[in-house]
């Protein structure tokens, strides 16, 4: 049985009801659509008795012409050893850790702005320092922490970034990083926080492990190591969402794992997700993205979905930014294929109906690629401004802005800032390698 097949079930296992239809299905193929390369070549595995040897990850998946290769079962990555002696619950002889009644930080993003809809920042807390804790095998701390910020969401939904910004701490690629939060799991085996951290921290290895090319660019080896790790992520974030189903930075990953491996039923964990919390927007930033064409959808359906959405715009007027959404997908195209003029046209289009700092970001890119310099300064400052939207989480995307923001300073004459816009990239990111 191939790995793909294995993170379907492993899903139908895992999720808690009504997560996934289907679980007790007798036939793993029916999981695949009718006719799809997906269910012919399942079926072909289960009569030939031998697993997949060709998975393509980015929803493109085809039948293999290479010679056979040993595919990995089952399970999460192979680990480093973990900590002789992990903190024990309630063991803080050796950790110092803060007094119980410190008021809660707010999360910000180093070198981002943007006020919480709370209201004004009495202090911050940053990814770093998280990981700091981490480090330190702080983690009744990093429990306090994390479960006050979920528990901060839960009474007021708009705060529901500072969860995701809080969890994606935990993105690193630092491989000692591993062992400590599976020392934090087992410390606390009762904590979604740990469980989750440690999900981030594999959903993160696996989109590094596949590489950002197209699916042809990328080895057979690249894609059986992403999904070893899916499946350890998989693993780890059902589990968080079992012990909170209020935890939406679990169905957000869920919901990316389900695209990277080209998994359907997408749209029941999306409807458990807003059963949750029908006003959110993270969550629905990750389908609506599921639904682009690259991954099998199409932009009327990202339409569609992004009209239905606005039943509750009232409740959260950051719905609004996800009509523009499909011309976001066709601007990004255009600016693929570098029809820079249309694709700034278009990422005008959509910011129409609300700034993000994805958009901001990626028609900077096309007015320093314009020699639009001044624009392009203009978008980056205007970026910086704002809190971090889910769209732009993937890994390393705040180093982006950064190191674009750099270039545009130097193409201006202005070394000293492109000289401070590079030490925030080495400063900021926690991804070191």
């Amino acid at each position: 049985m191939s790995v793909l097949i294995a993170l379907t079930l492993a899903i139908g296992l895992l999720a808690a009801p009504p997560l996934i239809a289907g679980a007790q299905q007798t036939n793993p193929c029916e999981n695949f659509p009718a006719g799809s390369l997906s269910r012919m070549e399942c079926e072909r595995n289960i009569r030939l008795q031998k697993p997949r040897q060709d998975t393509r990850g980015g929803g493109e998946i085809s039948p293999s012409t290479s010679p056979s290769l040993p595919v990995p079962q089952a399970q999460a990555p192979a680990k480093p050893a973990e900590p002789a002696q992990p903190a024990a619950v309630g063991d803080t002889s050796s950790i110092p850790l803060a007094p119980s009644q410190q008021a809660l930080p707010r999360l910000q993003e180093e070198g981002m702005g943007g006020t919480p809809a709370g209201g004004p920042l009495a202090a911050t807390l940053s990814k770093r320092q998280l990981v700091e804790l981490l480090d330190s095998r702080n983690y009744q701390e990093l429990d306090r922490v994390l479960t006050r910020y979920q528990q901060e969401f839960e009474q007021d939904p708009r705060a529901e970034h500072r969860v995701f910004n809080a969890f994606e701490a935990f993105a690193t690629l630092d491989p000692a990083h591993e062992s400590l939060l599976i020392g934090w799991t087992k410390a606390y085996p009762g904590s979604y926080a740990s469980h989750l951290a440690l999900g981030v921290y594999y959903y993160d290895q696996a989109w590094d492990a596949r590489g950002g090319r197209r699916a042809t660019e990328t080895s057979q080896d690249q894609f059986k190591r992403m999904e070893q790790y899916f499946i350890g992520a998989l693993q780890s974030v059902t589990q968080a969402q079992k012990l909170n189903p209020k935890l939406q930075p679990a169905y957000y990953n869920i919901l990316g794992i389900m695209r990277g491996a080209g998994i359907p039923g997408q749209e029941k964990v999306l409807a458990t997700a807003l059963e949750a919390c029908p006003t959110c927007l993270d969550v629905r930033i990750m389908y609506i993205g599921n639904l682009a064409p690259r991954w099998g959808g199409s932009h009327e359906a990202m339409d569609r979905f992004a009209r239905e959405a606005q039943a509750q715009v009232g409740a959260n007027p950051a719905l609004k930014t996800l009509l523009g959404y499909s011309m976001h997908d066709r601007a990004w195209l255009l600016r693929i294929d570098k029809r820079y003029g249309e694709a700034a046209q278009g990422f005008t289009q959509a910011l129409s109906f609300g700034e993000t700092c994805t958009l901001l970001h990626d028609r900077a890119a096309c007015y320093y690629q314009l020699r639009q310099y001044p624009q392009a300064r203009t978008d980056l400052e205007r970026c910086r401004a704002l809190p971090r939207d889910s769209y732009f989480q993937a890994r390393g995307a705040l180093e982006e802005v950064f190191a674009l923001s750099a270039r545009v300073a130097e193409a201006l004459g202005d070394t000293q800032g492109a000289a401070s816009y590079r030490r925030a990239v080495r400063e900021y990111s926690v991804r070191a390698k």
